[in-house]
C-alpha cells in the first residue's frame, strides 16, 4: 500500500480517529465499521498491516526513543487495532491474506517476549501506554477466526503465560488492573470467536483444554482476582461460566497438583491472588475447587438415563461422549459416532445454530442488564418522555439496544445507542409471521434487520422486555417535577415568603396548611423535563404567574386539582378520570392520616431520589404527584411548604 494511501490522524499523541486516502482519492474512517471494510475491499489483498509492522520494527530496534518516535508508535499501533477492531469478520476473513496475519503474529510474540523481560513489568507489573497498544491489538485481532486459530496453532499463549508469569516474582504479584482487565479481555475472546468464528466451532472443553496447556488459564485465573468495573465484567463472568460448564477438564486439571488446581486453592488460601478478593469470584473458585474434588472421589450419575444415538445402549454414568458440534446427541464410542454421522449429520447443523442462538440470548440479556445498571437515569428520561407523549404504560413499551453488526457476540455499540419504543409495533410487524410471533412471545425478545424480524444476533439491534415497572417510572417523573419546584422555590424565595403571608393573612390558616401549585405552560413541543437537562427549563422559573397558593385540604377532600387536571380527556372517558382521581385520593389520605401535614417522606418510594428533599433548613418533605401530563405539556405539582414555620433565607444560602 506503499505510495497508494495517505493516512492521517486528528492529533499524533493521541489518535480519536483515522482517515486514510484511497487511490481513487476518498477519504475513509477506519475507526468506523463501514470505513474498515471500505478500506480493506479496496485494498483488495495488498499489505494491509506488514508495511506499519516494518516501520513499528524499525523504532523499536533503536536504543533510544525520542518524543517522535513514541508518537510515530503510537499512531502505528493505533491503525492496526482500529482496523481489525471495527472490521466486520466476514469481510475481514475475506481481505485479508493469511500471510498477513501470520505477520501481525510474528511481531506481536515478539513484541511480548521483549515486554516480558522489561525490569518496569517485572518490578512493578505495569507497561506504558505505546506497550499497551500490543494488547489491545490482540483484542481485536481475536475477534476473528485466522489470527485465532493461528495463535492456537502457534507459540502465541505459550509467549503470553510467559508474559504474565514473568510479573510473578515472590508467589503472588499481579500485574496492574488495567492489565489484568486486557489479560482477561484477550483470552475472553478467544473463548468466544473459537465457539462462534471457527467453521468447525469449538466447544468449551477443547478452547480450555488449550489455553491450560499454554499455561495462560493458570494466569487468567489469578488475574480473575482482581476487582472490576461493572462494564469490564462480563469479560471474567463469562470465563468462569464457560470454565463451569467443562466437567471433564475440571475433573482431569484442577485436581491437586495440577497447575490450574494448585492455583485456585492457592488463592483460597489467601496465598495468591489480589488481597482484596471479589466475593462472587471466591464463589465461583470454590464451586470448582468442589466439582475437582467430587469428580476425583466418585463417579457422577446423570439426573436422567440416556441413550447412544447409534447402539440405543443406555448411560448411567457420565462416561459417554457428546457430539463436540451440536452437543445434542451422545455415543457410547468413537466408532459408533463415525456409524452414524450419516444420519446425524443432517440434523447436527440446525442443532448447533439452536444452542448458538440461545447463547447470543443469553449474552445480549447479560449486556443488557449491565447497560441498564450503568445509563438507567437516562433510560428513565427515555421512558418518562414516551410515556407521556404517547399515554402509554411503562410495562407497554420495549428498551430498543443498537448491537455492533460484526457477527461476533452481542456487543453494544459505543457509545451504547437506545430507544424507547411501543410494543405494539413489533407486534403488528410480527402478525404476518405467525412462527416469529410464537417466538416473540416465547422469548420475550425479538431482533430486527431493516424491518424483517429474526431471533438472530447479527443484525442491528436487539429488543428487550422493559425491566421498568410503572411505580419506578411514576417515580421519576416525579423526581424531575419536585427538583424543578426545588429551582424555583430557591429562586423566588423572597416573593414566595411575601404570597405566602398573603395567603395565611387572607384565610387564617397557618402556613403548614396550604399547597404550592406551579403550572407550567405548554413549551417544549410537549417534550417531557429530562433529568440531566433541567437546566433548559431554568427560563420557565423568571415566570411568577405560574405559581399560586391553595388551601392543602383540597388535596385531601378532592376538590383539587380542577377536574380537567385528573386526565387530558376527562370528558370522554369518566371511567378512567375517576379512577384516576380515586386512586390520588386514597393516596394523600394514606400519606396524612397517621402525620400532620405535609407529606413527609412521599418522594422516597422509588427508592434511589436524592436527598435534598430532606433538607430540614428549607423543607420539612416534597408531595412528588403529578396532576397532568397532557401532550401539551401543562404539568400542575404541589410541595408543602415547612410545617414548623418559614425559613429564613439565611438559613437557605
Amino acid at each position: 500500500m506503499n505510495g497508494q494511501y495517505t493516512f492521517q490522524s486528528t492529533s499524533a499523541a493521541n489518535p480519536s480517529w483515522f482517515t486514510v486516502t484511497l487511490p481513487d482519492g476518498t477519504y475513509v474512517d477506519i475507526g468506523t465499521k463501514q470505513g474498515a471494510e471500505d478500506f480493506l475491499c479496496a485494498a483488495s489483498g495488498v499489505e494491509c498491516f506488514s508495511s506499519k509492522l516494518q516501520e513499528i520494527s524499525r523504532i523499536r530496534n533503536k536504543k533510544k526513543w525520542n518524543a517522535n518516535d513514541r508518537d510515530k508508535l503510537f499512531e502505528l499501533y493505533s491503525f492496526i487495532e482500529r482496523l481489525a477492531g471495527s472490521a466486520c469478520p466476514e469481510v475481514f476473513r475475506r481481505q485479508v491474506p493469511e500471510l498477513e496475519i501470520r505477520n501481525w503474529l510474528e511481531n506481536t510474540i515478539e513484541d511480548i517476549k521483549k515486554l516480558s523481560a522489561k525490569r518496569g513489568w517485572i518490578r512493578g507489573g505495569d507497561i506504558d501506554d505505546v506497550d499497551r497498544l500490543v494488547l489491545e491489538s490482540c483484542i481485536a485481532f481475536f475477534q476473528h477466526a485466522v489470527p485465532l486459530a493461528l495463535a492456537f496453532e502457534g507459540p502465541f499463549f505459550q509467549a503470553f503465560a510467559a508474559f504474565v508469569k514473568a510479573r510473578k516474582r515472590n508467589g503472588r504479584d499481579l500485574p496492574a488492573k488495567p492489565i489484568c482487565l486486557r489479560i482477561t479481555a484477550i483470552v475472553y475472546f478467544a473463548v468466544l470467536a473459537s465457539k462462534t468464528e471457527f467453521d468447525s466451532k469449538w466447544d468449551q472443553e477443547r478452547v480450555f483444554k488449550k489455553l491450560e496447556a499454554s499455561g495462560i488459564l493458570e494466569q487468567v485465573i489469578r488475574c480473575l482476582t482482581v476487582s472490576q468495573p461493572p462494564e469490564d465484567a462480563t469479560a471474567g463472568d463469562e470465563i468462569i461460566r464457560n470454565l463451569q460448564a467443562c466437567p471433564l477438564l475440571i475433573s482431569k486439571q484442577f485436581m491437586l497438583g495440577k497447575p490450574c488446581g494448585d492455583t485456585l486453592r492457592m488463592i483460597l488460601d489467601g496465598k495468591d491472588g489480589s488481597r482484596k478478593k471479589q466475593p462472587q469470584v471466591i464463589n465461583a473458585f470454590q464451586n470448582l475447587v468442589r466439582l475437582s474434588d467430587s469428580a476425583v472421589k466418585a463417579p457422577k450419575f446423570r439426573d436422567e438415563t440416556l441413550e447412544c444415538g447409534n447402539c440405543g445402549k443406555e448411560d448411567i454414568l457420565e462416561t459417554f461422549m457428546t457430539c463436540s458440534r451440536c452437543h445434542g446427541q451422545i455415543y457410547c464410542s468413537k466408532e459408533y459416532q463415525r456409524a452414524d454421522w450419516r444420519k446425524h449429520k443432517t440434523i447436527c447443523a440446525d442443532l448447533s445454530k439452536t444452542k448458538r442462538d440461545e447463547f447470543d440470548i443469553e449474552q445480549m440479556t447479560l449486556a443488557g442488564s449491565n447497560f441498564l445498571n450503568k445509563h438507567g437515569l437516562r433510560v428513565l428520561d427515555k421512558m418518562v418522555e414516551m410515556c407521556t407523549r404517547t399515554g402509554l404504560k411503562a410495562g407497554d413499551m420495549v428498551t430498543e439496544l443498537s448491537w455492533k453488526n460484526d457477527g461476533v457476540i452481542p456487543t453494544l455499540q459505543t457509545p451504547p445507542v437506545f430507544n424507547i419504543t411501543p410494543r405494539r409495533d413489533y407486534i403488528e410487524r410480527l402478525e404476518y409471521h405467525a412462527r416469529r410471533l410464537s417466538e416473540y412471545l416465547k422469548q420475550g425478545r425479538v431482533m430486527k434487520d431493516k424491518g424483517v424480524v429474526a431471533l438472530n444476533y447479527k443484525t442491528n439491534s436487539a429488543f428487550g422486555q422493559s425491566q421498568f415497572t410503572d411505580a419506578l417510572v411514576d417515580g421519576h417523573r416525579y423526581e424531575i417535577m419536585s427538583m424543578l419546584y426545588h429551582r424555583f422555590a430557591l429562586k423566588n424565595y423572597p416573593f414566595l415568603l411575601t404570597k405566602l403571608v398573603e395567603a395565611c393573612d387572607n384565610t387564617g390558616l397557618e402556613p403548614n396548611e396550604f399547597v404550592l401549585e406551579l403550572d407550567f405552560p405548554p413549551i417544549q413541543n410537549g417534550i417531557f423535563p429530562l433529568y440531566y437537562d433541567l437546566s433548559s427549563f431554568d427560563n420557565l422559573l423568571d415566570d411568577l404567574t405560574i405559581f399560586k397558593f391553595v388551601p392543602a385540604q383540597g388535596y385531601i377532600d378532592g376538590s383539587r386539582p380542577e377536574e380537567a387536571d385528573w386526565f387530558s380527556n376527562y370528558h370522554q372517558d369518566p371511567y378512567h378520570r375517576e379512577k384516576k382521581k380515586k386512586a390520588a385520593v386514597a393516596l394523600m389520605k394514606e400519606r396524612t392520616a397517621n402525620q400532620p401535614m405535609p407529606f413527609a417522606g412521599f418522594i422516597h418510594f422509588a427508592g434511589y431520589i436524592e436527598s435534598f428533599q430532606n433538607d430540614e433548613r428549607l423543607f420539612n418533605s416534597v408531595v412528588v404527584q403529578c396532576y397532568r401530563t397532557v401532550p401539551n405539556f401543562t404539568l400542575r405539582y404541589a410541595q408543602m411548604l415547612s410545617q414548623n414555620g418559614i425559613p429564613n433565607r439565611e438559613e437557605i444560602e
